[in-house]
């Protein structure tokens, strides 16, 4: 048994697409099959667009999408950032604000404190603190950086900074002999410096407050972008699913339903190959058998698996076949043709094969070869036939010529060959008048060219039946012929041929005339 098509042609799925065209026969199919061609290459034309449209549709959301993400990405390291620079700055003017303070408690302490050594620390340690809030503020400015162009924050900085400078002016005139001695003094000293500490605090805590409404307004612009980003991400969505998933899905139920459509009378056609008595070979594009239904393996007695990846040519070849025809099978497959011959090939058994048989290319949408077809009906009977029928036609006893509706002659036997004086070659394709015999009548008249009997009926429609004419040889006699002649009605009633018979009639006819005529 053979295998199946489907198993076999997995990686030729193209075939069926490019053998329907090819099953037609005759011109009407033919000028329907290269009107479905026509059909298909717009289709396919139609399909490539849209699938070019598609493809770019979706590329471009993939870029927004990838950009969106990008962005997104980008944004959250900058607001980290910003937090993390925020965050440092609210501490460090935190710091500020407590050092303050501390400055203040400090100088206050040293104001009530006596004199001693612990007092002259005490100076010596306030001076220290002094220094290093003053070295502090350059650095909180270099931290604030961009914040200061917003006219706000350096409205409150630069207060703050006044404040904090107005602070370390008053503390650095106590390091040294500035400090008061009296007690009026001394808490007159004290107030100014929690004066002065509460400015400082003040100006701080101002400062910190606008720099915390800085962060939540570009906490909020943040969120406000990364929101716009996912709606431009869910419109953009919104889009594709409109404009390309939607269309491609109702392309995919068009396309399904036409398959369910198609999925019957394909099933019923892929019965065809598989139950003809014809043989149905098909290969690939180096022409290796790739398929074959039961009536080759019914008509040539080869198996599938016996083939398989074979040349068709060799296969069936047969060692007295002609070579033109197989010259001719080679060039169709090497220049993707179709043919249709009949020729002579082998059996498995040895035995001799006649085959009537069609190729057929297969192509791609893009026209490119991909195997071939063979079908083949056995007419290894109807040769035998013909063959038998040609040697009882050769061996008539009466000769008999075969004339176009031209008058050339087509066919002769060897009787007629024998009565004319002459060989195959020298009648075939040439018309009786152009030979050059010379014909007379029973009356030892010219008969014109005009008037022979094949002329004649092609040119009145009508046989001639006992016409008796004579043909004159080379040696001066007469050859007299009895001689018929009947016309070959075709399809649609031209005339086919018209086919002459005529027998050797000389001893007959000479007795005839030199016979004495009766006197009464």
């Amino acid at each position: 048994m053979t295998m199946s098509a489907p198993s076999e042609l997995a990686e030729e799925s193209q075939f069926a697409e490019a053998a329907a065209p090819e099953a037609g026969a005759g011109e009407a199919a033919q000028a329907n099959g290269a009107e479905r061609d026509e059909r298909g290459g717009r289709s396919k034309g139609r399909r490539r667009s849209t699938q070019g449209r598609v493809r770019a549709a979706v590329y471009l959301t993939f870029l927004l999408i990838a950009v969106l993400v990008a962005l997104e990405g980008w944004n959250s390291l900058m607001a980290v950032e910003r937090a993390h620079r925020e965050g440092a700055l609210l501490q460090r003017v935190t710091e500020a604000r407590v050092e303050a303070f501390e400055l203040a408690s400090q100088a206050a302490a040293l104001l009530t404190q006596g004199s001693g050594g612990d007092r002259e620390r005490a100076v010596t340690q306030l001076g220290r603190r002094v220094g290093h809030a003053a070295a502090a503020m350059p650095v909180i400015e270099q931290m604030l950086g961009r914040e200061l162009a917003d006219a706000e924050v350096r409205k409150r900085f630069d207060s703050w900074k006044l404040a904090h400078e107005k602070l370390r002016e008053r503390l650095s005139g106590f390091v040294g002999p500035g400090l008061p001695a009296d007690a009026e003094g001394v808490q007159a000293a004290v107030r100014g410096v929690l004066t002065d500490a509460e400015a400082a605090s003040g100006g701080a805590v101002a400062l910190a407050q606008t720099l915390a409404d800085m962060h939540a307004g570009s906490t909020h612009r943040t969120q406000m972008i990364v929101w716009a980003q996912v709606g431009v991400l869910l419109l953009a969505l919104l889009l594709l699913a409109i404009f390309v998933i939607e269309p491609m899905v109702r392309a995919v139920d068009r396309r399904m339903a036409s398959a369910r459509t198609l999925a019957g009378p394909l099933r019923r056609l892929a019965l065809v190959p598989e139950y003809t008595s014809s043989m149905v070979l098909i290969t690939d594009r180096h022409d290796r058998i790739r398929w074959s239904n039961a009536g080759f393996t019914q008509m040539v007695g080869w198996r599938y698996d016996e083939v398989r990846h074979g040349l068709p040519a060799e296969v069936l070849r047969h060692p007295e076949a002609d070579t033109a025809a197989l010259k001719a099978l080679r060039e169709a497959v090497a220049h993707g043709r179709s043919l249709r011959q009949e020729s002579l090939h082998r059996r498995k058994d040895g035995s001799d094969l006649w085959l009537d048989l069609e190729l057929k290319p297969l192509r791609d949408g893009a026209g490119k070869v991909r195997g071939f077809v063979y079908m083949a009906a056995d007419i290894t009977d109807r040769v035998a036939d013909q063959a038998r029928l040609r040697l009882q036609w050769l061996g008539l006893p009466v000769g008999v010529l075969v004339h176009a509706p031209d008058g050339v002659i087509t066919d002769t036997n060897r009787e007629a060959e024998r009565l004319l004086g002459c060989t195959r070659e020298d009648l075939v394709g040439r018309r009786l008048p152009d030979a050059g015999w010379r014909f007379v009548r029973g009356d030892l008249t010219l008969c014109q060219p005009a008037d022979l009997p094949a002329e004649r009926t092609l040119r009145e429609r009508m046989p001639l039946i006992a016409e008796v004419i004579g043909l004159r040889q080379e040696d001066g006699g007469l050859r007299w012929l009895l001689v018929n002649s009947h016309l070959q009605i075709g399809m649609g009633g031209a005339v086919s041929e018209v086919l002459v018979s005529f027998t050797d009639i000389t001893g007959r006819f000479e007795a005839t005339r030199a016979r004495p005529v009766a006197v009464a």
